[in-house]
């Protein structure tokens, strides 16, 4: 499953930025999208199919609005 599969390299990414760089952003659900990863990853529960596409649909494209100011806060910090 495609849309599985994206979000969890997303989820991934996410965990993988610093946490001065992400404290910069607290708009942006951190813990939100990296717990998505981890649900996904592992099939915690089973994974509401309804629930991950509504989330692709909104949510992914708000995050990548706010992505160029995470990229020039991660610049600023070198």
């Amino acid at each position: 499953m495609a849309v599985s599969k994206a979000m969890e390299v997303l989820g991934e990414a996410a965990r993988r930025i610093p946490d001065h760089i992400r404290e910069c952003h607290p708009d942006i659900p951190w813990r939100d999208i990296v717990g998505m990863r981890n649900t996904l990853a592992h099939a915690y529960s089973g994974v509401d199919l309804h629930m991950l596409f509504a989330t692709a649909r909104q949510s992914v494209p708000l995050l990548l609005k706010e992505l160029p100011a995470v990229i020039a806060t991660a610049k600023e910090f070198g």
